[in-house]
């Protein structure tokens, strides 16, 4: 079992100012959660999921996660080849 921590903000209070006078709220205390853990191999893998504010904020939503032409080519030559064999 893996549990997940939260991702404090921390900033200066002049930062944390400038943050609300331009957005138009307060900083959030968190930006979402993470969690660190090993793959079977012994890599080190850390997942981040940023919280609804800071997605928007970091243009990190569904919307901006695009693949480019070449990765769909990718993609599409490799589904070619699963369909063949």
């Amino acid at each position: 079992m893996v549990t997940s921590a939260p991702v404090a903000v921390s900033a200066p209070d002049q930062v944390k100012q400038a943050f609300a006078d331009v957005v138009g709220h307060t900083v959030p205390a968190t930006a979402g959660n993470w969690v660190g853990m090993i793959d079977p191999d012994g890599n080190y893998l850390g997942l981040l999921q940023l919280d609804s504010s800071t997605e928007r904020s970091l243009n990190a939503g569904p919307e901006g996660r695009t693949l480019s032409q070449a990765q769909v080519q990718h993609h599409d030559n490799w589904m070619k080849h699963a369909r063949a064999t």
